[in-house]
Formats: structure tokens, C-alpha cells, sequence
């Protein structure tokens, strides 16, 4: 993961560099304008030798910027603000390509093209943290610390609270129709679409509904309460996506209860955003027995694979009841 990082961040700020190699020419020739004389001559030679490499160096920011995005956390063809930066760049230089076609206007749209390059540049390195690359760096390294606190025994963390929290369980899935769980959203809002489940919510006509005993898999909402609900002993190794996949948690069961999560190793990037999700979702299921939690606003990837990690965990100790009655 972290050899993966480095050169993610490489192969990221190679292209930074040409891109602005490349715009290196215009403000050379701004200053050109702006001088005379020595000093005039000089920057007129600098900004020759800059042309000359100007088409060889457009092609490789290209290069650069494609693997990039191959080491990046999103899916190469998703829709992002890294995205939209390396079609501008593919755009730019399709215009150089075309300018024969294009004739005389090919230059002013090329330079529009690097404008709206420089500014998608600047919102996705700040977006990505990309400025903090020697804090992350320092974050990813002591990991294993982070991830040893993260581990939450609900005797421990929830105390007293898990008893009262209980009685209310039972109203958890009677709600579940209308409730969706993560920041009142559709799953499919938080970019998850791979889940059959959520498109076809249990109704209120369902007799199981409401957390009533041998509640089937098949009868159960996306998110759900554990109330009520058969699951046999044992701890579950699961594995899901959060902002970036490989998100592994270890989830124990007793008694039909979620008694402990512990997030044994995950590939989020930057504690800003992740650490809080870490967190409070794995507190706030084990004290609510429940699916049913509020997304940490600003993380809500890293919030959703949690909450799914812990639904495959229930789902598989449930499987093993139902297949083993």
C-alpha cells in the first residue's frame, strides 16, 4: 500500500511539473513584452528552447497524468475532478493535432483549453490533499497504531447504554421502509448501485418486519436493527469498499449480539477524513444493535463501508442459522 502511494504521488506531481513546464511559455512571453534589452534577449532564448519541447512535453503530462489516475483511489473512467483535468489535457492537445483543420481558431481554444486545465489542476490537488503528501506519508507509516486503537468492545465503549439502547430496537426496523439509513440517502446516492436489496425495501405489510424472530435475509431493508434477529457465534472476516477498497473489519458475535468491530487494516488516505468515521460508526452500531447511523458529513464513503462491512458480517452469521437450524 504505501510503495502504491508513493507512486501514485509521483507519477502525480511529474505531471504537476509539466504541466507547468508547459504554461512556462505563456508567462515567459508576457515577460518578454515587459523587458528589454539583456535581460529581454535571455527570456526570449529560454522561451525558444521551452517551444521546442512544447508538443513532447503536452504528450508525456498525458502519459503521466493516465497512470497516475491508475494508481489513484477512483475507477480510471469514474467522473472526477482528476478525471475532467486529464480530458482538458487530452482536449488541448487533440486541438494541436487539429490545427490544420481548425486553422486560426485552434489557438484560442487551446489556450482556453490550458486555462480550464490550470484551474481543475489547482481544485484537485487541494481536493485530494495533495499539499499535505509529507503528513499522509507520516500517517500511513504508523497505521498499525491507528488501527490497534480502533478495536471497540461494546462492555467497554458502550457501558451502561448498551441496555437502555436496546429497548428502542425493536422500533428500529419498523422504520426501516422509510428510513434508509446513511444521512436519510439511498444507498445508490452514496455511490453504491451494486446492492439488490435497496431497491426493493421490505413494505410495512411484511409480517417479519419490525425485528420479529427468524427474520429471513430476503425480508430485511438495506439497513436494518440486529433486534430479534438468529446469528450464530463467531468472528466474522469481512472485507468492503470505503473511499478506496480494501477496507477489512473483524466483527464479533455472541449472544445475537454485535459485540465488537474492529477495523484490522484499511487503504483510506488522509485521517482529516477518514479517522472520525473509524471512529464513531463502529461505537454508534454497537450501541444501537443497528445499521441505522448517521453518515460522518465529508466521509461518507469511508462511513458506508463500514456500515457495509458490518452488514455482510450479520448477514453471514445469519446464513449460518439458517442453514444450520
Amino acid at each position: 500500500m504505501y510503495t502504491e502511494f508513493i507512486l501514485n504521488y509521483i507519477f502525480a506531481w511529474l505531471a504537476v511539473l509539466f504541466g507547468i513546464f508547459l504554461l512556462a511559455k505563456y508567462f515567459l512571453r508576457s515577460a518578454v513584452k515587459k523587458t528589454s534589452g539583456e535581460k529581454k534577449r535571455k527570456l526570449v532564448s529560454i522561451n525558444k528552447s521551452i517551444k521546442i519541447h512544447h508538443i513532447i512535453a503536452g504528450f508525456i503530462l498525458i502519459i503521466l497524468a493516465f497512470i497516475h489516475g491508475l494508481y489513484s483511489s477512483d475507477e480510471i473512467w469514474s467522473l472526477n475532478i482528476g478525471t475532467i483535468n486529464w480530458i482538458l489535457s487530452v482536449a488541448a492537445g487533440i486541438t494541436w493535432l487539429g490545427r490544420g483543420r481548425l486553422k486560426s481558431g485552434w489557438l484560442q481554444l487551446h489556450k482556453a483549453l490550458a486555462i480550464s486545465f490550470v484551474i481543475f489542476l489547482g481544485w484537485h490537488i487541494i481536493d485530494v490533499g495533495g499539499i499535505h503528501v509529507l503528513r499522509i506519508m507520516s500517517e500511513m507509516k504508523s497505521e498499525s497504531t491507528f488501527e490497534a486503537a480502533i478495536e471497540i468492545d461494546s462492555s467497554v465503549e458502550t457501558g451502561n447504554d448498551m441496555g437502555s439502547e436496546n429497548k428502542d430496537n425493536d422500533n428500529d426496523n419498523k422504520d426501516a421502509d422509510t428510513n434508509t439509513g446513511l444521512d436519510n440517502k439511498p444507498l445508490e446516492e452514496q455511490g453504491n448501485t451494486d446492492n439488490p436489496d435497496i431497491s426493493n425495501p421490505i413494505n410495512s405489510t411484511n409480517p417479519n418486519a419490525g425485528g420479529i424472530n427468524n427474520q429471513k435475509q430476503t425480508d430485511l431493508p438495506y439497513f436494518f436493527s440486529f433486534a430479534g434477529l438468529e446469528m450464530a457465534d463467531g468472528t466474522y472476516q469481512v472485507e468492503e469498499t470505503g473511499y478506496r477498497p480494501n477496507l477489512k473489519l473483524e466483527v464479533l458475535i455472541e449472544d445475537n449480539m454485535v459485540k465488537r468491530i474492529k477495523i484490522v487494516s484499511h487503504k483510506e488516505i488522509d485521517s482529516r477524513y477518514y479517522q472520525e468515521p473509524m471512529e464513531k460508526i463502529p461505537v454508534e452500531i454497537l450501541k444501537k444493535q443497528s445499521l441505522l447511523v448517521d453518515a460522518v458529513a465529508g466521509a461518507t464513503q469511508t462511513s458506508a463501508g463500514l456500515v457495509k462491512g458490518v452488514r455482510k458480517a450479520v448477514l453471514e452469521a445469519m446464513d449460518k442459522t439458517e442453514n444450520n437450524p
